[in-house]
């Protein structure tokens, strides 16, 4: 060794160096940890509720083109029956009830058998409080929507037709909730063919939505003809 050098022991690293993460090589700090996690609840806060607006979007479009599919079964079935199949009502034997929900798969099959006018009653993607079968789509023959609207609006109805219903985004059976343990709702809380889903009035909000043989009933405001196609 040439003399006016000094050795550098092994082990050690270049003078200078902090040893301040000595501890934990690579790792993180808590400041750098909860930047990263406020950061994530950002973006989170943002992408959440625009996935569930185009999630809902999306089921709104299936359940129109699938109430577009049931309409063509419904007028077949009409062209070859010259009638519209039946649809028991709640409560039984009452003429101005809501459809039963728990002969709605039943009722509903007289468009696949015997004669298979569509191959399955679509189900309806917003209903979660009706078990399966019976979380379809449903369908109100005229003489029955003309009955629901007669009864709310105190005068005969019969503007509409028959009706095709999903319970739209709100999941709700007409307006506001009601308890399944004591089905269907008090006669306050019937199908409203008045209150339809309106996307304008924001992508979560309430309403059912319909599919009329007459859309808008000689002009009528009740229903929105644009949202149907």
């Amino acid at each position: 060794m040439k003399a006016g050098r000094s050795a550098i022991p092994l082990g050690h690293g270049r003078p200078g160096r902090s040893a301040g993460r000595s501890l934990g090589q690579g790792g993180f700090t808590l400041i750098e940890l909860l930047v990263v996690v406020a950061i994530i609840s950002i973006l989170a806060s943002i992408a959440v509720p625009n996935f569930l607006e185009a999630q809902t979007r999306s089921k709104v479009a299936r359940v129109k083109s699938d109430q577009r599919v049931l309409a063509t079964a419904v007028e077949q079935y009409r062209l070859d029956n010259g009638t519209h199949p039946p649809r028991d009502q709640w409560p039984r034997g009452s003429n101005v009830g809501v459809g039963d929900v728990t002969t709605r798969a039943l009722d509903l099959s007289r468009f696949t058998t015997p004669i298979s006018y569509i191959s399955a009653i679509p189900e309806d993607v917003f209903e979660n409080r009706i078990a399966y079968p019976n979380n379809l789509l449903d369908f109100y023959p005229p003489e029955m929507v003309q009955r629901v609207r007669s009864t709310r609006a105190g005068r005969d109805d019969n503007r509409y037709g028959w009706a095709i219903m999903s319970v739209g985004p709100d999941g709700q059976f007409g307006r506001g909730s009601f308890n399944l343990g004591n089905y269907p709702p008090e006669r306050d809380n019937f199908v409203h063919f008045d209150q339809e889903y309106d996307p304008t009035n924001g992508t979560l909000s309430l309403g059912n939505i319909y599919r009329f043989e007459n859309p808008g009933g000689n002009g009528s405001r009740v229903f929105n003809p644009a949202f149907q196609d």
